[in-house]
This record gives structure tokens, sequence and C-alpha cells, in this order.
């Protein structure tokens, strides 16, 4: 039986350094209480039911919160765990857990290692607690939590306890670090430890960091279409991003496996306007069934890939209601994220095992499928939401091919560019299908491939009047070029921050993410390339990736 793991945030009580940053009193409720909605059927803000808008320095709060999660299958939570070089922040609800031993319920600790700033008000350079890496607060922060993976209820993969690291490659030396936290742990008495690295912001295998294993961390690493254009009633001054939720079934569905361990992970909803407002980011059309479905293939994956033995699933999350993602009952679904958990890991309603027994209920009793149907029904609408997609997709990125002659400005198609002036760009192949990419990659000559990264023209203003975008494979012989004609961005504010020396509004939403169909498409070896049209500036950018169609 697999185990569900919730990410928990323990924002919910005053500290003095919120006090001082944000104003007397602040916590998360602070902001999830100022939602307002910005399209039709947008819901906000999203309303605490059962509990209520509660303070995690309250002990019934949090035996609640853990009775709750056991009752509808939750197996333990993941802390937020918050060091800088020796000071914490938040740390009461975990200190409480400890020393009481209660809840008694399973747990770990998720190290939040980045440093804090303001970015949800715009202001990000504003630095407010400053995370520092160097060799001696990486063997401070080991000693620190040395204790904590002590305790009996915390969580172990075959063994060991489980140590996760949100940010891992902002370690200057992330392998030395973790070779220091092994070896404190092992002259501590406990052992080995399993050492995971959260799939954030462009980390992918964890192994190059030194550590055992990854963990999926949605809305990070997914693919999903913008919808912004299409929602009805939109604020005229929103400057955010909507997308469809119904896709991550699909992108899920059609990922492929990665040659390094990784425990999948779901969101039951995402919605982040709480936080940032105006320039918040949606996963529209988000529902219990959905996230049902989502979560079963999760559970299969983990069945078919276990780590270590373990079938763990992590779930995004119990309670980030200023993100929308949360379990906790609210007013507008009450307990029904929960009662699909609970549908969802229990084996009697896997869909093999309901097409199984259904079959036998119809032929030896004649009797209705009732929830049995339900779980079938689950899979049917999977695949038809899958058929939606691959269609939408071909529509939008399958490659044209260019039929003119290629032998001026670099093997550029003379018809993507409006003016002759050529500006270098920036491209970063970050994924193909789901893995990191090697120099070459191999697809087959009718098939599909999904690519993710970052691209933009320091020359090129994203939002400037006429300003357009192509996906290009040029043929690495001949300079045959398919290109796509490619829109849909995503925010990366670490590609902003990688690169000061451009302008925020050129880099802030350089990401980007799709599934790309090479039906047609000759065998034959290509690079990948950006090309961005502007006024008066034509940027091109080469990814050092081989794309060999076979």
């Amino acid at each position: 039986m697999a185990k569900l793991i919730a990410f928990y945030l323990p924002q919910y009580h005053p500290i003095p350094e919120n006090d001082a940053w944000w104003g007397k009193g602040f916590t998360e409720w602070t902001n999830v209480a100022k939602a307002r909605p910005y399209f039709q059927g947008h819901t906000q803000p999203h309303l605490p039911a059962d509990l209520g808008y509660y303070d995690l320095r309250v002990d019934d709060v949090r035996e609640e919160q853990a009775r709750l999660a056991s009752t509808y299958g939750i197996f333990g939570f993941c802390y937020y765990y918050y060091w800088f070089n020796g000071r914490r922040l938040l740390e009461k609800p975990l200190e409480a857990l400890i020393k009481s031993g209660r809840p008694d319920f399973p747990f770990c600790i998720c190290w939040a290692n980045e440093t804090w700033s303001r970015r949800w008000d715009g202001s990000e350079q504003e630095v407010l607690m400053e995370q520092v890496h160097t060799p001696e607060s990486d063997r401070r922060f080991i000693e620190d939590v040395i204790p904590i993976l002590k305790d009996s209820r915390y969580i172990t993969i075959d063994g060991a306890p489980l140590l996760l690291v949100y940010r891992i490659s902002l370690l200057p030396d992330p392998v030395a670090a973790t070779e220091t936290w092994r070896k404190a742990c092992a002259e501590a008495g406990i052992g080995r430890i399993h050492i995971a690295a959260v799939r954030s912001f462009g980390i992918e295998d964890p192994r190059i960091f030194g550590c055992d294993s990854a963990v999926e961390f949605p809305p990070h690493g997914i693919s999903a279409g913008e919808i912004t254009d299409k929602v009805e009633g939109l604020d005229e001054k929103f400057e955010g991003k909507i997308y469809d939720y119904r896709d991550l079934i699909v992108a899920d569905e059609f990922r492929t496996r990665p040659p390094y361990p990784v425990f999948p992970a779901v969101m039951p909803s995402w919605d982040n306007t709480a936080r940032r407002g105006l320039r918040g980011h949606v996963f529209h059309h988000s529902s219990p069934r959905a996230y049902e479905i989502w979560l079963r293939n999760a559970l299969t994956r983990a069945a078919q890939e276990p780590v270590c033995g373990e079938q763990i699933v992590f779930i995004n999350a119990w309670n980030e209601w200023a993100e929308g993602a949360h379990l906790e009952p609210d007013k507008q679904w009450g307990h029904e994220f929960l009662q699909a958990t609970r549908r969802a890991i229990s084996e009697a309603s896997a869909w093999t095992a309901a097409a199984s027994t259904l079959k036998s209920l119809c032929r030896e009793r004649g009797v209705e499928g009732g929830p049995l149907v339900d779980s079938l029904t689950n899979r049917i609408e999977a695949l038809e939401a899958a058929n939606a997609y691959l269609k939408r997709q071909v529509n939008v990125t399958g490659f044209r091919k260019h039929l003119e002659s290629h032998d001026l400005q670099p093997l550029l198609p003379a018809e993507l560019l409006a003016e002759k002036q050529i500006q270098p760009g920036l491209i970063n192949i970050e994924q193909v299908n789901n893995s990191s990419p090697s120099a070459t990659v191999r697809i087959r000559d009718n098939g599909q491939f999904y690519v993710k990264g970052w691209a933009f023209t320091p020359e090129v203003a994203p939002l400037a009047s006429g300003r357009q975008s192509f996906l290009v494979l040029f043929d690495a012989t001949s300079g045959a070029a398919f290109w796509c004609m490619f829109g849909d961005w995503e925010a990366r504010e670490d590609v902003g921050r990688a690169f000061p020396q451009h302008p925020s509004l050129i880099t802030v939403d350089s990401g980007f993410s799709c599934m790309i169909d090479v039906a047609g498409v000759p065998k034959g070896r290509y690079r990948f390339a950006h090309i961005e049209r502007g006024q008066n500036r034509n940027g091109i950018a080469f990814s050092n990736t081989i794309f060999e169609i076979r």
C-alpha cells in the first residue's frame, strides 16, 4: 500500500520578524482573507471550514489536523523547516510536536533553504532574511536537525530518515554538503539517511547533487495549457497567467520514466493570487474528481517505480492556503478533496480491480457496479482529457515545413524575420520527456516529445507590439527548417535572478514547455533554436542539444 505525505506549512502563528516586515499579527491568514476573484468562476477567497483561521500554537489544532489527515488516508506531514545559518523561523509548531510527543503522527522535514525577500509585493530585491551556505553552515544545519531525525515518529525510507532539501542547487558544493550530513548522522548513531532533492527551479537528476532521490513538486516541472485569454470576465489589470488544471492529468499520463529515483507528487489545486494579486498564477478547473484521477495515476506510478522499496506519493499541500493548495476543508468543497484522497488510495477502488470486480458482479450476481462504475468513469475521463489535450497541441505546435532556401543569415527562415538585424539570444533546455537532456536526444520520426526550458533575447521586450516567438528545428546538414509559432510563456523568476544585468520584464516570463509533434519531419540530426521577432530587433538562440529523429 502506498503512503501519502502532505507538505505542511507552519506559517499560521505570529512571529516578531513578520510583525516587523508585514505588520503586527501578520500570518498567512492575512493574505488569504484579503484575496478576491479576478475572472468569472474564480473562487476567492478560499475560506477555511472545519478549523477556521487557526493558530498553530494551539495544541488542539495540531491534534485535529492529524486526526483529519489520518481519517482520510494521509500517512504523514512534511514540515517546511526554516533555518538560516543557525537562526530558526516559524519553528514553534515543530518544536511543540517534538517536545510534547503529540500528535502521534508520522512526519519529516524539508529544509526551505531560500533567502526570504519581498517577492509578493513587487519588491523582489529587498532581502528580509538571507540564507547563507558555507561548509560551516552545512555542518551546523545537520547538527541542528539530528535530534529531529531521531524522533520515533520520523518517516524513514528503508530504515533511513528522509530529509528533503527544497533548493539543493543553491549549496555551493552540494556533494560535499551531503557527505558531511551523512558522516555526521552516522557518528550520531542514526546510521544512513535518505536525502531527497525537491524538483524545483530546474533541478532534475538528484544524483549529481549527492542525493538519493528526487521529489516532484507541482506546479514546478509540469505542463498545462494557458487559458488566460479564454476565461470570461477577466480583470483588465490582471498580469498573471491562468492554466487548465485538467491538462496536468494528461501530462502525467504521457510522462517518460526518468533514469533516477523519484517520488511522484500531485496538488489538489493552485491559486497564488492571495499572495501575488494581479500577478498570480491560477490552475482553473481544479476539482475533487480531477484531483482524484491525477492522484490515482501517481499512486500507480509509485507502485510501478518504488524508491528503495517504498511506495510514496507527496501532496502539495495540506495547508498552503495562500497558494490555493490545501487538503484542509474549505467552504466551497468541504471534505470532498479529502474524500477523493481516501477513494484514490483504497485498493478496492483502483481502476483495474474495479473493472475485474464489476465484470464478476455483472456475470455472477447481476448487481450494479456502484462506486466501481465511478472508478471506471474516472479512467475514461482521463483518457478523454488526454485526447483533447493532444488535439490542442497538434493544432498549436505541430511543425510545418518551410520550403524556401536557407542559405542566408545562418540558415534562418527569411519569412520569420521582419528586419535583417540579428541579436544573440539565450536558451536552455532543462527537460526532454521529463528527463534532463543529454548532448543528443533520440526521438522516433512518428512521435512526440515534451520539451521544457527557458529562452529570451536581451534586445526584444516580451510585451512589445508585434513580438512573435518561434521554436525551430534546423537540419544540421542541409539547413532545412521545421518551425512553429509559440506564445505560451511561464514565469521564471529564477532566470531573472540568474541574469540581473537584463531587465526583469524580459527575463521573468522566459519559461516555456510544450508537446511537439515531429510527424512528417524527415529523419536526421537537428539543432533546436528559439527565434524572437520584435520591433526593429530580431533574435536567435541555439541550444547545445542535438535532436536526432530516427
